[in-house]
């Protein structure tokens, strides 16, 4: 937040920019940031009042383990929900885990990582 507060001090210095925000989730912090740099700020929501926020298809599972056992656990799970040659997208917290996950045997299946740091051309399949 107080970097956000920051740059748009910056940016509104002396002048009234337009401003827009784009969030795929608005926590609370980032509507405080927006009425305070922005005069009657509009909030478009493209998934109205629904009661399902994802896909009904799709399964989302959270599993606590040790981080020392998160990849076989990881490779366990990949296998059991998306056979040998199904796919699955694992989001990791930082760059360095998916580069990590990637290359780990316990991952029994081709893998690509994508993050900030790979260059576009090596994004498509």
């Amino acid at each position: 937040k107080d970097h956000m507060d920051k740059i748009l001090a910056a940016c509104t210095d002396n002048n009234k920019p337009q401003m827009l925000l784009f969030s795929a989730t608005i926590p609370a912090w980032v509507e405080e940031v927006a009425s305070s740099y922005m005069v009657k700020p509009k909030t478009i929501n493209m998934i109205v009042d629904s009661k399902n926020k994802t896909s009904t298809t799709v399964n989302h599972l959270a599993i606590r383990c040790m981080w020392q056992n998160r990849n076989d656990i990881v490779g366990d799970i990949v296998q059991q929900y998306s056979g040998r040659h199904g796919r699955a997208i694992i989001f990791t917290q930082t760059k360095n885990d998916a580069n990590q996950l990637s290359v780990s045997n316990s991952i029994n299946q081709d893998t690509k990582v994508l993050h900030g740091d790979i260059p576009h051309s090596q994004r498509e399949l």
